[in-house]
């Protein structure tokens, strides 16, 4: 099997499973998100020692500080998306805050001026009739489950505004640097 396909895999499960083991924890959001990146940071660690710690050192402090802002932001990401499995179902939780590639393109445009091409705008069409679908279907739950489905969208709008900011960013760091400065130092 393709190294990337399995890699495409194994985060796809991931992603499965994360919803339904964060909804078994039994803290409350902001611990949840802080367990989840510390475990983050721990397995990144040993990579980051071996081939990033040389690196960083090439990096001034207020390089390494404008990592903050997108920081927080995934940072908020993680509090919204878990704190949304309070209220809602996992699948609703799940699909909706996983709808950021319906945001980052209009974020992208919205603040950057940057163009989109058409099939994309489609597909973003699409993908928004879903998730609306997805939200009336927990609707019968309650009004729990439509603040949950609120705190889900606003977890993507947070993680698209993210991937929007790093992806500058991105490119100055190594990516074993870059994902060890986020999950050990975003929480």
């Amino acid at each position: 099997m393709n190294s990337k396909i399995l890699f495409v895999l194994l985060g796809m499960i991931a992603v499965g499973i994360a919803s339904p083991l964060i909804r078994l924890a039994n803290a409350p959001p902001i611990v949840t998100a802080t367990y989840r990146m510390t475990l983050s940071a721990l397995m990144v660690l040993p990579v980051f020692l071996a081939y990033g710690l040389k690196e960083i050192k090439k990096y001034t402090l207020k390089e390494i500080f404008f990592l903050a802002i997108p920081g927080l932001l995934l940072s908020v990401h993680f509090i919204l998306w878990i704190t949304s499995l309070s209220y809602t179902t996992i699948l609703s939780s799940t699909v909706l805050v996983t709808t950021n590639p319906i945001f980052v393109p209009i974020f992208s445009y919205l603040f950057f001026k940057e163009k989109t091409k058409k099939g994309l705008i489609l597909g973003i069409c699409i993908a928004f009739l879903g998730s609306v679908a997805i939200a009336l279907a927990s609707r019968d739950k309650g009004v729990g489950s439509n603040f949950g489905n609120l705190l889900a969208l606003l977890g993507a709008m947070a993680v698209s505004m993210y991937l929007i900011l790093t992806r500058k960013i991105r490119a100055k760091f190594s990516l074993i640097t870059y994902i060890f400065l986020y999950t050990a130092f975003h929480q």
